[in-house]
Protein backbone atom coordinates (compact mmCIF):
# COMPACT_ATOMS: atom_id res chain seq x y z
CA UNK A 1 0.00 0.00 0.00
CA UNK A 2 1.78 3.52 -1.08
CA UNK A 3 0.86 6.25 1.54
CA UNK A 4 1.49 9.71 0.72
CA UNK A 5 3.79 11.31 3.08
CA UNK A 6 2.84 14.62 5.20
CA UNK A 7 5.83 16.47 6.27
CA UNK A 8 4.41 18.62 9.21
CA UNK A 9 1.30 18.11 11.07
CA UNK A 10 -0.42 20.92 13.11
CA UNK A 11 -2.48 19.40 15.94
CA UNK A 12 -4.24 23.06 17.09
CA UNK A 13 -7.69 24.34 17.83
CA UNK A 14 -9.10 26.12 15.49
CA UNK A 15 -9.06 30.78 15.95
CA UNK A 16 -11.00 32.44 14.18
CA UNK A 17 -8.41 35.37 14.08
CA UNK A 18 -5.43 32.88 13.97
CA UNK A 19 -3.30 32.96 10.80
CA UNK A 20 -2.91 29.71 8.55
CA UNK A 21 0.51 30.23 6.85
CA UNK A 22 0.91 26.95 6.81
CA UNK A 23 -1.35 26.02 4.55
CA UNK A 24 -1.04 28.84 2.68
CA UNK A 25 3.32 28.71 2.37
CA UNK A 26 3.44 24.52 3.01
CA UNK A 27 1.55 22.77 0.22
CA UNK A 28 2.56 18.97 2.51
CA UNK A 29 1.81 20.43 5.92
CA UNK A 30 -2.23 20.16 7.61
CA UNK A 31 -3.27 21.40 10.49
CA UNK A 32 -5.66 19.42 12.51
CA UNK A 33 -7.70 19.22 16.15
CA UNK A 34 -7.18 16.31 17.88
CA UNK A 35 -10.96 15.18 17.60
CA UNK A 36 -10.68 15.26 13.99
CA UNK A 37 -7.51 12.52 13.94
CA UNK A 38 -7.92 8.80 14.03
CA UNK A 39 -3.96 6.80 14.17
CA UNK A 40 -3.13 3.74 13.35
CA UNK A 41 0.73 2.54 14.12
CA UNK A 42 2.63 -0.61 12.87
CA UNK A 43 6.20 -1.62 12.48
CA UNK A 44 6.14 -1.06 8.65
CA UNK A 45 4.88 2.32 7.62
CA UNK A 46 5.37 4.16 11.32
CA UNK A 47 2.11 6.53 12.07
CA UNK A 48 -0.12 6.59 9.51
CA UNK A 49 -2.95 9.07 9.81
CA UNK A 50 -6.48 10.09 8.16
CA UNK A 51 -7.75 13.15 9.16
CA UNK A 52 -11.78 14.34 8.90
CA UNK A 53 -10.49 17.37 7.70
CA UNK A 54 -9.10 15.68 4.67
CA UNK A 55 -10.46 13.74 2.65
CA UNK A 56 -7.83 13.07 0.63
CA UNK A 57 -6.70 9.42 2.01
CA UNK A 58 -4.27 8.45 4.57
CA UNK A 59 -0.95 10.55 5.46
CA UNK A 60 2.46 9.25 6.80
CA UNK A 61 3.22 12.18 9.29
CA UNK A 62 6.71 13.22 9.68
CA UNK A 63 6.99 16.21 11.80
CA UNK A 64 4.51 17.02 14.81
CA UNK A 65 3.38 20.86 16.14
CA UNK A 66 0.76 20.25 18.94
CA UNK A 67 -0.59 23.37 19.85
CA UNK A 68 -3.56 21.81 22.05
CA UNK A 69 -4.33 20.78 24.98
CA UNK A 70 -4.20 16.69 25.59
CA UNK A 71 -6.50 16.79 28.41
CA UNK A 72 -8.72 19.47 30.01
CA UNK A 73 -10.95 19.73 32.59
CA UNK A 74 -14.13 18.61 30.73
CA UNK A 75 -14.53 15.24 28.59
CA UNK A 76 -11.57 15.73 26.56
CA UNK A 77 -8.93 13.11 27.06
CA UNK A 78 -6.63 12.67 24.13
CA UNK A 79 -3.50 10.78 25.47
CA UNK A 80 -3.99 7.68 23.63
CA UNK A 81 -2.98 10.06 20.10
CA UNK A 82 -0.39 11.45 21.95
CA UNK A 83 0.81 7.68 23.14
CA UNK A 84 0.63 6.60 19.59
CA UNK A 85 2.62 9.32 18.22
CA UNK A 86 5.37 8.27 20.98
CA UNK A 87 4.91 4.46 19.94
CA UNK A 88 5.16 5.59 16.38
CA UNK A 89 8.48 7.37 16.53
CA UNK A 90 7.15 10.86 15.38
CA UNK A 91 9.34 13.65 16.03
CA UNK A 92 7.38 16.84 17.43
CA UNK A 93 8.56 20.00 17.88
CA UNK A 94 7.52 20.50 21.69
CA UNK A 95 8.94 16.98 22.72
CA UNK A 96 6.03 14.13 23.37
CA UNK A 97 7.71 13.70 26.79
CA UNK A 98 7.00 17.16 27.77
CA UNK A 99 3.19 17.18 26.73
CA UNK A 100 2.22 13.78 28.51
CA UNK A 101 4.35 15.43 32.03
CA UNK A 102 2.19 18.76 31.65
CA UNK A 103 -1.43 16.89 31.41
CA UNK A 104 -1.64 17.28 34.93
CA UNK A 105 -1.29 20.57 36.99
CA UNK A 106 -0.55 19.35 40.42
CA UNK A 107 2.22 17.05 38.76
CA UNK A 108 3.97 20.47 37.40
CA UNK A 109 3.98 21.88 40.75
CA UNK A 110 5.20 19.27 42.18
CA UNK A 111 8.07 18.97 39.57
CA UNK A 112 8.56 23.21 40.40
CA UNK A 113 8.78 22.26 44.66
CA UNK A 114 11.14 19.50 44.04
CA UNK A 115 13.46 22.24 42.43
CA UNK A 116 12.57 24.94 45.24
CA UNK A 117 13.87 22.44 47.81
CA UNK A 118 16.90 22.19 45.74
CA UNK A 119 17.45 26.03 45.55
CA UNK A 120 15.82 27.78 47.97
CA UNK A 121 12.38 29.56 48.83
CA UNK A 122 14.90 33.05 48.32
CA UNK A 123 16.21 31.67 45.12
CA UNK A 124 13.20 30.12 43.27
CA UNK A 125 9.92 31.44 45.00
CA UNK A 126 6.71 29.97 44.15
CA UNK A 127 3.05 30.79 45.11
CA UNK A 128 1.55 29.14 48.10
CA UNK A 129 -0.48 26.62 46.98
CA UNK A 130 -2.54 23.33 48.72
CA UNK A 131 -3.55 20.23 46.75
CA UNK A 132 -6.73 18.18 47.62
CA UNK A 133 -7.19 14.95 46.24
CA UNK A 134 -11.16 15.61 45.87
CA UNK A 135 -13.60 18.07 46.83
CA UNK A 136 -14.39 16.50 50.22
CA UNK A 137 -10.93 17.14 51.45
CA UNK A 138 -11.32 20.62 50.80
CA UNK A 139 -14.17 21.58 53.42
CA UNK A 140 -12.67 19.65 56.51
CA UNK A 141 -9.47 20.57 56.70
CA UNK A 142 -10.41 24.41 56.13
CA UNK A 143 -13.51 24.49 58.07
CA UNK A 144 -13.57 26.86 60.61
CA UNK A 145 -16.41 27.58 63.34
CA UNK A 146 -17.47 31.40 63.87
CA UNK A 147 -19.66 32.80 66.74
CA UNK A 148 -21.48 35.46 66.01
CA UNK A 149 -23.32 36.06 69.53
CA UNK A 150 -26.41 36.24 70.88
CA UNK A 151 -29.27 38.37 70.16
Amino acid sequence: MSLDILRRLYVTTFQPNQLSMNQKVYSDSQKAEFKDINLSVNNDSGAVVSMIVNRNGTKVVRLLLIRQHVRDAGTEDYRNLLLGFKYGGVPSVNSLHSLYNFQDKPWVFSQLLHMQRRLGKENFPLIEQSYFPNHKEMVSLHSKVFDFGTL
